[in-house]
C-alpha cells in the first residue's frame, strides 16, 4: 500500500485537489464524518462492540518505545532499526471487529 501511495503522489498530477476529479481523495472525509458520527452515537464507549479498539492507543504508544529502546540497547543489531510499529498496525485497520 505505501509504495502505491507513493508512486500515485508523484505521479498522478493534481492529486487530491479539486482539479482531478479521478483522485480527490474523498476517504479522508469519509473518515472524518464516520468518527464524528461514531462519537456521537457512542459506539466507543465501556462494554460496546467497539470498545477494544481504544486499546489501540496504548499499544501504538508503548510498542515503539520498545523497539527504540531495544535499538539503543543492541546497536549492532541492524535490523532492529528497520521495524516500524506504526506501519506494522497500520495493516489491522482493514480487519473486521
Amino acid at each position: 500500500h505505501y509504495l502505491v501511495g507513493i508512486y500515485l503522489l508523484y505521479n498522478v498530477p493534481n492529486i487530491c485537489t479539486s482539479k482531478n476529479h479521478s483522485w480527490r481523495c474523498l476517504h479522508v472525509e469519509n473518515t472524518y464524518t464516520a468518527s464524528i458520527i461514531f462519537g456521537v452515537a457512542g459506539l466507543f464507549k465501556p462494554g460496546s462492540r467497539y470498545f477494544p479498539i481504544l486499546l489501540a492507543f496504548p499499544i501504538g504508544f508503548i510498542l515503539p518505545m520498545i523497539s527504540w529502546y531495544l535499538y539503543k540497547k543492541y546497536p549492532s543489531t541492524k535490523w532492529l532499526a528497520l521495524i516500524n510499529f506504526p506501519i506494522l498496525l497500520l495493516s489491522t485497520t482493514n480487519l473486521p471487529p
